[in-house]
Order: structure tokens, then C-alpha cells, then sequence
């Protein structure tokens, strides 16, 4: 039994499977999560490794390189990175999209396992770090109140952040900033010396007096009791009161007697601001597969709530929150799917003049996309800029095969037959028709799929909810059509509502025939226009330029500052006092976040502050639609106010560092081994790219070299003493940045014990030498009796790729998206560098993506077409009649550039989506023309009377199938908020491209019709 046949015999059955989609559908859209973008596991694994007082050089050489050797022999690895800086080294390891990052991340462990013998023993262990864009904050606050600072970050660690972490879907809460509590033994070096003290032996003497130990247990008659040492500090007198040894005369040395021990904070080396006041940071990470923007509900919601209890000491100042844009831009996409809808509804009434009709083809729209929620859920999809605008690019589309069926119907109708027959022959008659037509749209959106790298992530929710749209559409036009039609068309129709529109189209269609008639008998001259106006379209892509992903306009932006190398935190924080105050004076921007050096995470995420002489500024910006400036022209008006700072370096981070990334729109790598080299041609190559128009933002990778005091310790001598390297710098360490010597309890609370010397004893190289060692043979040593100090200069860091040296000169772009043309004026320029033997350079970044990108879509493309041959060959029983009908997408090419061009849209992946969709549209108009073209032929109908029949005959349903797709996506065209970067494009490729192939689909694929078919005109 066919489908509509079954349909219309069993309608009750019809209409309960259409509400139990309906229902499952809405249960199943109210359990889709809402992302911004398609979840995306970047397929990189970190491997840390600290070496506390190692230099970059020491740490390239003695673990960077061993690592990246033992693990380059792993699977599926597509480029090795790394950074060697002062006391870290970080190698990230960046897989082939697609890999099992568990298996790999274990791989990487095995390796290192295997060379962990060869590396220094004082090393911390090596932690492999899988990157998941899900630990990237959610949310984050500046905290401010009347607390001291300590009082605060307490309240923050043991009751806040306690309360968030409760909320269902946090994954976490970090807290940075306030005062945090420390004992301090503040060691006085001249008393330490009289006594004959090593400052080692008051931590050795600290850990050994405080301590709690199980000693068994012990009976009393019938009772058994645990036994233990109970020696742990009770309070600050223990500690001073902890003997250090006998002096001469007999008499106890205790820690008072030589240092001071005081309730103090822990030494920051960064400051935090908030709108110019000192402040707290808290940042709210969630769970992995969580929803973002419902975690960020949960969490505004808490912190509310929080703010009650605590309304008169703390405030809290929202700096960014992920759930805002997701709001936006899915509300936004949502907005423009209802509206196409409602606009393509009411261009099909105003065509049919009949609400019966309208109301059988309007109920495609609904049916599809909520039967499509349900395809969506059972794929794992999220509701996302992407799969919401899939649906909206694919709304107009939903109609076509309802409008084939409901004109069959009618035809049927008018034959006399009635209501229940019609609607089963109507339908089955075009049953295979549509079906092929849905597929040959369908059969574009397969290679999307198979599309590999963050491109093939990003289309294959849109590629995949097109597709599942459609084929709803194809089984509602197959059988709820049916049933409406069945149930609402009158039988005593005399003429089709189709028809009665057809008084609409008469002038034109007359138009259209003479048009026809001539271009018939000018194939020529028709061709060679028609070729002109192709290969003319194409040449303005050189004008359209290229890019990657357009900008969008976030709702806040950071800035990156990197003072010269040297630059102490004082004068790094005056620089930035200047720029907050130039933030908060721009319109737009509503409140400012301030970073000032290192935080201790620093090293986690290279975007942040990794020394002193670094900082962050964030500000928060208004919505869209309230503020005078979009946020390129904020960040602009920003640049030009900016104080000039000879050798300081600012950048604003674009939306990939922002969402855990690091690309910039141009990369220049240059390749080479000698640091020195490559620093003088980064510093040429920076002056190069920095004289080309619209490039900003300016900086590379390689630093000034920054000053070192080297210990330089006399092995021989030190032996003499008995004194190893390890000794000596132990020693110093504590000496200088001080020793954890253990844990003071008391109320709950655990705080370090940190012993150093007081500030006045290790400022200076004479302060340093003096410090004394203490020997095993009973005697302690002064440093300058077996170590030198001698300055030098030492590299910041040292980056490799691929264990080659590396340096990257970056830049961003600003005034214009041609990226393309940009990279193509800053290769003129960078290959006027003259580059020694043995080195080279290579181009990374978004340039690098969007050529990955443009090769893949390319691809897809390509097979998308094959496919779509393919399918239409099966449906002509022909291999050549096909081809005319692939000539609609060249035509629809010339569409394409012109839109681009007159709205000032760069060709990007957006853009290129846009195109590959529009491919498996307009060959539908081409399907319909020659295969009624056929019909007719079979029909004997004259072969040169065929091809003004059937273009007189399909130019309204042709018109009217295009219209109603247009107007489907005319909202997303003219959309302006949040997401309409990604959008805009999208839906302008397709109505640009619809257009131009629809108007010579009418007119050129007749002409090359009769060329293929050999169909010759008297006035040819």
C-alpha cells in the first residue's frame, strides 16, 4: 500500500502519529540544551612541568626537548608546541580533530613514563592537562565590601564558594584575590649568625616539633585506649617557644630569640581591581555536558540570594557571563525561524487566495521543525546558533513539497474525482517526484557531514538539522497533506485556488515567453552574456576578499598589556591605572576588571598575565542595542587614547583567545635555532608587517632578554665542606622566597608556616653572598666563600613547534575582514626579509584556519555536486540531461558575488555554508523544468514547442517555490543582533543566489537544453 493511500484510509491514525510527534517533539526541544556553538572538544593535552630556579635554557634543554622526543612518536598527533620559560615548561600536544583525547592523554603518560629517569630529579612530575572548553568560567564576579581583605577572601573560600558549588551543574569556584592568612618567621640573619644557625635548621626544627603521630595502643583493665604524640602548635607561643639548640653557656636558643613570628598575609605578586577598587575574583566553571546558559540561570540566581545575607558588606559586579550571548543569539535565531515562517505563510496565501490550501501546506512548517527537535535529540544535538539556523535557512524549503502535492491534488479535483481519491492519486502521482527532489537537496548536505577539523564541527549540526527537517517535511507532504486535503478541499471546486492566482502571472508570464522565445533563437549571443556575467562575478572575489569567521560584537573585551621586560609591578600597575581610567571614559563600556600580574594559574591559560610586567584589562560592555558604538569602534577609539610606552606591547584578544583559543588573524612563524637570530628577524619582520594598512595590534613572540644574577657555584670548594648544589640552593631558596615548614591549626583553620629572612637581609648581591650554609661536618659556610654571582641575560621564554625553534610575529586586523588580501599585502612585505640559511617561515592563525577551512568546504562542495549528479541521473535515466540542470549552479554563483559584494560580506565559512546549501536548492527549479520538458516530449508535444510550454507552464510554481525560500530567510538577512555575524552571511548567499538562478533558470537552462538536445531555431 502506498503511503498516502494508507494515510487518508487510516486519518485518525495520521493525526495521532502527527500529535505524538508533536508531543514527543515539544518534551524533546524542552530537554535540548542551548549552546552558543556545537560542542567542541579542542584536541589538545597539555603536559606541565615545574622546575622551580631553572632558566629557559635549562628547562628547553633538559626537559622540553626530552619530552617532545619521547612523545612525537605518538598517534595522531598533528603539531607539538611548546614553551620553556622560567621554572615551567609547557608542551601541548594538538591532535587530529576527532581523536580520543582519554586514550591519547594515556599514550602521552606512557612516553613520558619511559624518560622520566633521564629528566632532573628536583622536578615536579610531569601533569598531562586535557584542555576542555567546558573549564573555561561560565561566569565571573569582581567582589568588592567593607571587609579587610582577609575577612573577605575567607568569607569567599568558606561560605560563597561553598554555596555555589552546590548548585546543580558547577563544576567548580576559584577564588582570587583578598589577603590569605600566613605565619611568618621572620628570620633576623645577623642573630641567626651569632648563634651559628643555618636558616634551614629552623625549618627542619619547625616540622619536627609539630606533629601528631599514632603510637598503638594501651590497655587498662578492660579498656583499650589509642595512643598518640600529640605535638602540634596550639598557638603563636609554641611556635616561638620551639628550642633551635644549646648555645655555649648552656642556655636554650628558641625561634624568639632569633626571628620574629607574626600573624602576616601571603606575598602577592599581582593586584586586582574592579572599577579602580580593590577587589576579589571569583570565577564559576561548570560541569562537563552541562548547559551552559541554565548553569548561568542557577548560578545568578544563587549569587542573588547570596547577596541578601550579605547585602551590607559585599557587592557584587558581574565582569562576563557565557549565558548572555547564548540568550541572544538563540532567542535572536528563534526570533528570525518564526518570522520566516509567518512571512512564507503569508506569501503562499497571498499566491493561493484560499485558506485551505494555506492551512494544508502551513502545517509543514510547525510539524517539520518539531518533529525535527525530536531527530535533534536523539542525535545529541544542542540548540545553537548553527542547528537554530539551520531550521531558519530551511523553513522556506518546507513548503515545497506540500505545494506540489496540494497542485497535484487539485488537478486530480478538477478530473472529476472525488475528494478521497484525489488526495491519494494527488499525492501518490508526485510522491516519487518530491522524494527525489528532497534528496538531491538532501544529497548536498552528506559531504558536510563527513567534514573533518572544527569546520566540519561547526557545519554538521546545521548540515545534519537541514536534512532532518526536510525529510520531516517530505513525510508530512506525504501524508497529513493528504489527510488535510481529504478532510477541507471541496469537491465542487471548478477551478484550482492555484489558478486563480494565475490572472497575477499572465502579463508576466507573456513577458517571460517572449523573452524565452528570443534568447531560443540567440543561443549564442545568450550563452556568451551569460558567461560574461559568470566569470565577471567571480572576478569581484579579488574586491569581496576572504575570511575566516566574521567578527562578532561580544559583551566584553580584554586587552592584553606586556610592559618592557624588567618592568616592576608598581610601574606595570601605573601604566594600567591610566588605561582603566580610559576604559571607564568610553561610551559603551560599563564596568572595568583590572589583572596586574601573574596569578598563580597564570601558567594554565597563556592569555593571562604571566610575569610582572604583564597585565589584563576586561571591560564589560553594554547590549548592543543600548550603546552608540559596536564593539570594533569601542576597541578603536580605545587604541587611539592608549599612552605610548616605548617597548610596551597591547593587544586586544579576539573571540577565539577569549573562548580558550590563541589564534590571531595573522601568524608569521619563522623557523631557525639561534635565539639571536631569530630575534633580530622577528624584530624586522614585526616593522614590516607593522607598515601595512589596517594591520594593529602588532607584537611577537620573542621578548627583550631579561636580566639574571647567575650563583655560580665552585663544585670542588662546596665538596670540600660537604655541601652539595642541592644544599646550597635549598638554602637559599628559603633564605629568599621562604619555606613551607608546616601547618599551624587553630579554630578550624589551616595556614602555612613560612620561614624566610626579614626583608632587609636579602635585597642586595652582598646580602645573598653572606647567607650562611649550614655543613654536616657542624660548621655553617657563607656563600661567597664557594659560589660567585655574575650577571647575564637570559631569554623570557622559548617557544618550539615541532621541536624546532620558533618565533611568531602576530597581528590583528582592523577596518576591514580581508583577511586573505591582507595575508597576501604582509607576505609581499615579510619576503623582503632576507632569511639566512636554515631558516623559514610558514603562516598560521586564522589565515591557517580559514584555508584549512576553504579546502574542506571545497570538498564538500565538490561532492555535494557529484551527489547531486548522482541522484538526477537516477531520476532522468540519463547521464546527459543532468548536466543541464547542473548549469543552475554556476548561474546561481553569479547571484551569490554580487550579494556579497553590494552588502560588503567577505567570502567566509559562513558564507561558503551558505553556498553549498544554495547548491542543493536551485537544482530543484532546474529538476522541475526539464522534466516536464520531458513529459511533454513523451506527451508529442513538439520537441521545439516543449521548451515554451514548460517554461510557460513551471514559471509560477518556480517563482513561487523561490519567494516563499527568500522570504523564509529575509529575516536572518536582516537580522542585527548578537549571532548575526554568523547568520547574515549565511542567508544573503542563498537569497542572492536564489535569485540570479531562478531568473536564469527561466531563461539559460532552456537555451543550453536545446544545445545538449540539438534542438536548432530558423533564426539561430
Amino acid at each position: 500500500m502506498r503511503i498516502p493511500d494508507f494515510a487518508v484510509n487510516r486519518k485518525v491514525t495520521v493525526l495521532m502519529m502527527m500529535a505524538a510527534i508533536i508531543l514527543f517533539g515539544l518534551m524533546a526541544l524542552s530537554r535540548l540544551g542551548l549552546e552558543l556553538l556545537p560542542d567542541m572538544d579542542f584536541p589538545v593535552i597539555s603536559i606541565i612541568t615545574t622546575y622551580d630556579g631553572a632558566s629557559p635554557e635549562d628547562i628547553e634543554e633538559t626537559i622540553t626537548r626530552p619530552i617532545e622526543q619521547s612523545i612525537a612518536t605518538v598517534s595522531g598527533i598533528n603539531t607539538i608546541t611548546s614553551q620553556s620559560m622560567e621554572n615551567h615548561s609547557v608542551v601541548m600536544v594538538e591532535f587530529d580533530w576527532g581523536t580520543n583525547l582519554d586514550f591519547a592523554a594515556q599514550d602521552l603518560r606512557d612516553m613520558i613514563d619511559q624518560v622520566a629517569g633521564y629528566l632532573p630529579r628536583e622536578i615536579s612530575r610531569p601533569v598531562v592537562f586535557k584542555f576542555d572548553i567546558s573549564m573555561i568560567p561560565v561566569i565571573s564576579y569582581a567582589i568588592t565590601g567593607s571587609m579587610d581583605g582577609y575577612q573577605l577572601r575567607k568569607t569567599l573560600d568558606d561560605e560563597i564558594s561553598m554555596r555555589l558549588e552546590q548548585v546543580e551543574g558547577v563544576a567548580s569556584v576559584q577564588i582570587m584575590g583578598g589577603e590569605e592568612r600566613e605565619i611568618q618567621i621572620v628570620v633576623d640573619k645577623n642573630k641567626l649568625d651569632f648563634h651559628n644557625i643555618a636558616v634551614n635548621d629552623i625549618t627542619s626544627m619547625l616540622a619536627a616539633n609539630n606533629i601528631n603521630m599514632p603510637a598503638g595502643h594501651i590497655r587498662d583493665r578492660k579498656d583499650e585506649f589509642l595512643l598518640r604524640t600529640v605535638a602540634q602548635f596550639q598557638s603563636m607561643q609554641d611556635i616561638e617557644n620551639t628550642p633551635l639548640k644549646k648555645g655555649g653557656d648552656g642556655q636554650t636558643i628558641y625561634i624568639k630569640d632569633v626571628a620574629r613570628v607574626r600573624d602576616g598575609y601571603v606575598d602577592k605578586r599581582y593586584k586586582l581591581r574592579a572599577n579602580q577598587q580593590a577587589t576579589a575574583y571569583m570565577m564559576v566553571s561548570k560541569e562537563s555536558g552541562a548547559n551552559t546558559l541554565t548553569v548561568s540561570r542557577r548560578i545568578k540566581e544563587e549569587v542573588e540570594r547570596i547577596h541578601l545575607d550579605y547585602v551590607d558588606t559585599i557587592d557584587f559586579n558581574e565582569v562576563m557571563d557565557l549565558g548572555f550571548p547564548i540568550q541572544q543569539v538563540t532567542s535572536g535565531a528563534a526570533s528570525n525561524l518564526l518570522v520566516g515562517g509567518l512571512l512564507a505563510i503569508i506569501i503562499m496565501f497571498l499566491f493561493l487566495r484560499n485558506w485551505r490550501p494555506t492551512f494544508a501546506i502551513s502545517i509543514a512548517i510547525p510539524v517539520s521543525v518539531v518533529a525535527t527537535f525530536l531527530s535533534m535529540y536523539i542525535a545529541n544535538f544542542s540548540l545553537n546558533l548553527m542547528t537554530i539556523g539551520g531550521l531558519a535557512l530551511g523553513v522556506g524549503m518546507l513548503v515545497d513539497n506540500a505545494i506540489v502535492v496540494i497542485e497535484n491534488i487539485y488537478r486530480h479535483l478538477e478530473m472529476g474525482k472525488s475528494k478521497i481519491n484525489a488526495a491519494k492519486e494527488g499525492a501518490s502521482e508526485v510522491g516519487m517526484a518530491i522524494t527525489a527532489s528532497t534528496l538531491t537537496t538532501i544529497a548536498v548536505f552528506l559531504p558536510m557531514v563527513f567534514s573533518e577539523g572544527m569546520t566540519g564541527i561547526l557545519v554538521k549540526g546545521l548540515a545534519l538539522t537541514v536534512a532532518f527537517s526536510l525529510f520531516c517535511s517530505l513525510f508530512v507532504a506525504l501524508t497529513v497533506v493528504p489527510v488535510v486535503a481529504s478532510l477541507t478541499f471541496k469537491q465542487t471546486s471548478k477551478t484550482s485556488p492555484i489558478d486563480k492566482s494565475k490572472y497575477l502571472f499572465e502579463r508576466l508570464k507573456r513577458r517571460y515567453l517572449k523573452s524565452l522565445t528570443w534568447v531560443l533563437h540567440h543561443k549564442t549571443i545568450t550563452l556568451v552574456v551569460v558567461a560574461v556575467a559568470f566569470f565577471g562575478s567571480l572576478g569581484l572575489l579579488a574586491v569581496i576578499g576572504t575570511d575566516f569567521m566574521p567578527d562578532g560584537d561580544p559583551p566584553f573585551m580584554m586587552l592584553n598589556i606586556n610592559m618592557p621586560v624588567g618592568t616592576t609591578l608598581e610601574e606595570t600597575d601605573a601604566t594600567v591605572q591610566q588605561v582603566e581610567e580610559i576604559f571607564l571614559n568610553t561610551p559603551g563600556i560599563i564596568s572595568v576588571m583590572a589583572i596586574i600580574g601573574p596569578m598563580s594559574e597564570a601558567v594554565m591559560d597563556p592569555t593571562n598575565p604571566q610575569d610582572v610586567n604583564e597585565a589584563q584589562v576586561i571591560g564589560t560592555l553594554q547590549e548592543m542595542r543600548h550603546r552608540p558604538l559596536t564593539a570594533s569602534q569601542i576597541r578603536n577609539s580605545i587604541r587611539e587614547r592608549l599612552p605610548k610606552i616605548d617597548g610596551a606591547e597591547v593587544r586586544f584578544l579576539g573571540d577565539a583567545d577569549m573562548m580558550g583559543g590563541a589564534a590571531n588573524p595573522i601568524e608569521i612563524k619563522i623557523f631557525g635555532r639561534d635565539l639571536d637570530i631569530l630575534r633580530n628577524l622577528a624584530f624586522q619582520t614585526e616593522e614590516k608587517v607593522a607598515g601595512v594598512e589596517n594591520i594593529v595590534d602588532v607584537t611577537n613572540s620573542i621578548r627583550d632578554a631579561k636580566d639574571e644574577a647567575h650563583i655560580i657555584i665552585d663544585k670542588e670548594k662546596a665538596f670540600e665542606y660537604g655541601l652539595t648544589t642541592a644544599q646550597i640552593a635549598t638554602t637559599l631558596s628559603t633564605a629568599t622566597i621562604g619555606s613551607i615548614a608546616g601547618i599551624y591549626r587553630a579554630q578550624g583553620e589551616e595556614v602555612d608556616i613560612r620561614v624566610r629572612f626579614d626583608e632587609m637581609f636579602r635585597q642586595y648581591e652582598d646580602d645573598i653572598l653572606n647567607i650562611e650554609i649550614s655543613s654536616p661536618m657542624g660548621f655553617n659556610v657563607p656563600l661567597r666563600q664557594i659560589a660567585t654571582i655574575e650577571y647575564a641575560e637570559g631569554p623570557v621564554s622559548i617557544s618550539r613547534e615541532n621541536q624546532t625553534r620558533v618565533v611568531t610575529v602576530t597581528a590583528s586586523i582592523e577596518g576591514t575582514r580581508d583577511i586573505g588580501g591582507k595575508v597576501r599585502e604582509v607576505q609581499t612585505e615579510v619576503n623582503k626579509v632576507a632569511l639566512p640559511t636554515g631558516y623559514h617561515t610558514s603562516y598560521g592563525g586564522t589565515f591557517q584556519d580559514m584555508q584549512e577551512a576553504f579546502q574542506t568546504l571545497g570538498l564538500a562542495l565538490a561532492l555535494a555536486i557529484v551527489l547531486v549528479y548522482l541522484v538526477m541521473a537516477s531520476q532522468f535515466e540519463s547521464l546527459k540531461q543532468p548536466f543541464i540542470v547542473m548549469f543552475t549552479i554556476p548561474l546561481a554563483a553569479i547571484g551569490v558575488m554580487l550579494a556579497l559584494f553590494l552588502s560588503g560580506t567577505t567570502l567566509s565559512v559562513a558564507s561558503f555554508v551558505g553556498g553549498i546549501i544554495l547548491a542543493g536548492i536551485v537544482v530543484n527549479n532546474g529538476i522541475v523544468l526539464v522534466d516536464h520538458t520531458n513529459q511533454l516530449r513523451r506527451g508529442g508535444v513538439e520537441k521545439h514547442d516543449a521548451l515554451l510550454k514548460a517554461g510557460s507552464d513551471r514559471m509560477r510554481p518556480v517563482m513561487i517555490t523561490a519567494l516563499t525560500t527568500i522570504m523564509g530567510m529575509l529575516p536572518m538577512a536582516l537580522s542585527t543582533g548578537e549571532g548575526a555575524e554568523i547568520k547574515v552571511p549565511m542567508a544573503l548567499t542563498v537569497i542572492g543566489g536564489l535569485i540570479s538562478a531562478t531568473f536564469f533558470t527561466l531563461l539559460v537552462i532552456p537555451v543550453i537544453y536545446s544545445v545538449l538536445e540539438k534542438i536548432k531555431y530558423n533564426d539561430e
